[in-house]
């Protein structure tokens, strides 16, 4: 009877570990026994933020989520807990981690500061398990944020958050309260600036503190400053207004020994053309500056500025011919689908019909059998009702 006893606690043991591998998340029992519990078990904390009717969350609980050697891989490492981003109980963390969109991934140590905000989930496992073994492993945190919860945020914060209906407040509430900050780059400021970047003097703050936010926020740091590039380009656009959006550019040339990089110029050339594109403000200069980005770098970009000016939409019959000029070794760098639509889209506006509906019907070959079959079809569909208002009119 002694005997046996081994035999059958060995396989008790194995269905315990067959239960607890079926229950991947915990229920939220509090932050601060979030924190006791991981502590205790020396388990790092996993949070992720879903919701019912976001279809890559669904996704992600169907495939990830239920695949047994990463239920493995987490239960090993971490303490993991779910959230929907509806549910009112949980806004301090909403607010703590700035979810606006899901899925999210919150990753914290043992002691709950934070050591990577995963925006971007692997839908496949093998490239999840090795992101998230690679975040296990690693000792760095964001020396910024802290293991609070109870954080002083503005009550304009707090009421975007708690808000069903995400209302911006007004940019001058905004300034007001950065303006009277001691340290507007604290940890609250920065939440504040990141959520409502709607003025270029947060950008100019951001770029001259660069390094200190790199060390103290991560890498999150350059897409803050891309997201604010975004908002302010887009603006200076629509306003059409090239004085700003020019010094919009220069404030992100990076120097070295006053010297401008290679990069820094691409990305001005670019920018300034995209610019020039789709404002139509002045063709003759996007044309010397195409040329000159064309001299200085070479044609690997040319489908850039062609698909600046195609989306545009508003370019005169001369643009169109360049345009061809400029898509002739797009052809051989990239023979694909959209591609072929594009060409055939500018043939189409040089009265080149019988040749457009040669490269519509090579973009139809090229997607055949592809998910982007139907959408091929509507693009050369609307390139050519598109020719036809341009000869009505």
């Amino acid at each position: 009877m002694f005997k046996k006893l081994p035999i059958l606690l060995s396989f008790s043991l194995i269905g315990l570990a067959c239960r607890s591998q079926s229950q991947l998340f915990f229920k939220y029992p509090g932050w601060n026994r979030i924190l006791q519990r991981s502590e205790e078990n020396n388990k790092q904390i996993l949070l992720y933020f879903g919701a019912s009717w976001c279809a890559p969350c669904n996704q992600l609980r169907r495939g990830v989520f239920s695949d047994s050697s990463t239920k493995w891989v987490l239960l090993s490492r971490f303490q993991c807990y779910d959230f929907d981003l509806d549910d009112t109980a949980v806004t301090e963390l909403i607010k703590k981690y700035r979810i606006v969109s899901v899925p999210v991934m919150v990753v914290l140590n043992s002691k709950g500061y934070l050591k990577k905000l995963v925006l971007s989930i692997p839908q496949e496992v093998p490239e999840f398990n090795d992101l998230i073994k690679e975040i296990a492993d690693s000792g760095s945190i964001y020396s910024g944020i802290s293991n609070r919860l109870d954080m002083p945020f503005p009550a304009f914060y707090n009421s975007y958050f708690e808000s069903r209906y995400k209302v911006i407040p007004d940019s001058a509430i905004v300034d007001d309260y950065l303006n009277a900050q001691a340290d507007p780059l604290s940890e609250v400021n920065w939440d504040v600036m990141t959520v409502f970047n709607q003025n270029v003097k947060y950008l100019d703050l951001v770029l001259s503190n660069r390094e200190r936010l790199i060390g103290q926020y991560g890498e999150e740091v350059s897409f803050k400053i891309q997201d604010m590039y975004m908002s302010l380009a887009n603006k200076y656009i629509n306003e059409k207004d090239s004085i700003r959006f020019d010094r919009l550019i220069e404030k992100l040339i990076t120097k070295k020994n006053d010297t401008i990089s290679r990069a820094a110029w691409s990305s001005f050339y670019m920018r300034e053309i995209r610019f020039l594109a789709f404002t139509g403000l002045d063709w003759n200069k996007f044309v010397q500056r195409a040329k000159a980005y064309v001299d200085r770098f070479g044609d690997a970009d040319n489908h850039f500025i062609c698909n600046y000016v195609y989306h545009a939409g508003q370019e005169p019959d001369s643009i169109d011919n360049y345009m061809l000029r400029l898509m002739a070794p797009v052809l051989k760098h990239m023979p694909y689908a959209p591609t072929y639509v594009m060409y055939g889209g500018f043939l189409l506006k040089t009265g080149n019909d019988a040749e457009a509906e040669l490269y519509f019907r090579k973009a139809l070959d090229a997607a055949k059998g592809s998910d982007s079959y139907s959408k091929i079809e509507k693009d050369i569909k609307s390139a050519r009702q598109e020719y036809r208002k341009e000869l009505r009119n």
